[in-house]
């Protein structure tokens, strides 16, 4: 993919807690601007990029009135990313700084790899393939369900959602959904029907999720939730782990209320990606590995056709501000 750039007026911008391979990219992309890149803002560089008037980072960029008073030549956020709950729009909107996020990019790509999520909890791919490495076959205890027939619960209806909606129904499955912000007509063309949380919960063999984390979805699925929900049901995660309350999934698990769980994201993961041994989440996670549940690494948009449409919007968020047209602001 030929990624444009299309306007090189030079401009400061610092790049924060970037991926190897995306910092690599950037290098190039933007070789005509002034750059200064660091793998974690630590409080020697903010007298480096006090006077730098953009900003890239990622989900692990908190940005809220503590950093902004610190940079009072910054003017403008995009961050590397779908989701901004790690940014604090209030405080940005108080010192006149304008974000851009990455709207629209992997929805396809998500949702391919919360079925293959899935599938695994529901065939027990993932307890497999584990022994199969430590040369163990037993199997006895590896019966698991078809997904045909069955009802699938989604929470979010936005375009990952729809994506998964629409894959799913071409397997066989069921479809209720809950949003706030409903689309009367993707459901009717798709035998697709919204439900209250509660009769989401009480339906649904699976249960997805593909809301924001907020104040109000934080927590959304816990002791109370948990306790309303099918007996067996198996829950995926690709959105925010925060909208899962662990402590509350790791009793559910244990009291075979949910029967599998399959999580790309994890509450309080940036301690798990710092190996922090102490945190809260580093024990949840090795208490969740001896359950039934399958943790990958915040990878489900991580494929080379949605990086390559994301870094294209990445430039084209940049040169939007650069030419006083905005673009995919928040």
């Amino acid at each position: 993919m030929n990624f444009n750039c299309k306007n090189y007026t030079a401009m400061k911008i610092t790049i924060i807690e970037t991926q190897s391979e995306e910092e690599i990219f950037l290098k190039s992309a933007l070789s005509e601007h002034e750059l200064y890149i660091t793998p974690e803002l630590k409080t020697e560089d903010i007298e480096q990029i006090k006077d730098n008037e953009i900003l890239l980072g990622s989900v692990w960029t908190k940005v809220d009135a503590n950093l902004l008073k610190q940079l009072p030549g910054l003017k403008y956020i995009v961050t590397l990313s779908t989701g901004y709950d790690h940014i604090n729009l209030d405080d940005c909107r108080q010192f006149g700084v304008q974000v851009s996020n990455i709207p629209s990019y992997g929805e396809r790509t998500v949702a391919e790899f919360t079925i293959g999520l899935m599938f695994s909890i529901s065939r027990n791919i993932h307890i497999a393939h584990h022994r199969s490495r430590e040369n163990n076959f037993f199997v006895d205890d590896l019966e698991g369900n078809d997904v045909f027939g069955k009802t699938l619960g989604i929470i979010g209806l936005g375009k990952a959602g729809k994506e998964t909606a629409i894959l799913t129904k071409s397997i066989g499955m069921k479809i209720v959904a809950f949003d706030v912000f409903k689309d009367e007509d993707f459901a009717n063309n798709n035998d697709i029907t919204y439900v209250e949380l509660d009769e989401l919960y009480s339906k649904s063999d699976y249960i997805t999720i593909f809301a924001p984390h907020n104040e109000t979805t934080h927590h959304l699925l816990n002791k109370q939730a948990f306790d309303k929900m099918k007996k067996g049901v198996r829950i995926i995660n690709t959105a925010r782990g925060a909208i899962i309350n662990t402590p509350d999934l790791i009793e559910a698990l244990k009291n075979d209320t949910v029967k599998g769980v399959a999580l790309d994201v994890f509450e309080d993961e940036k301690n798990l990606i710092d190996n922090n041994t102490e945190s809260d989440a580093h024990k949840w996670h090795s208490e969740l590995m001896k359950l039934n549940a399958l943790h990958t690494c915040h990878i489900a948009s991580f494929s080379k056709e949605a990086q390559d449409r994301a870094r294209q919007i990445i430039l084209d968020n940049i040169d939007g501000y650069i030419n006083g047209n905005l673009i995919n602001t928040l």
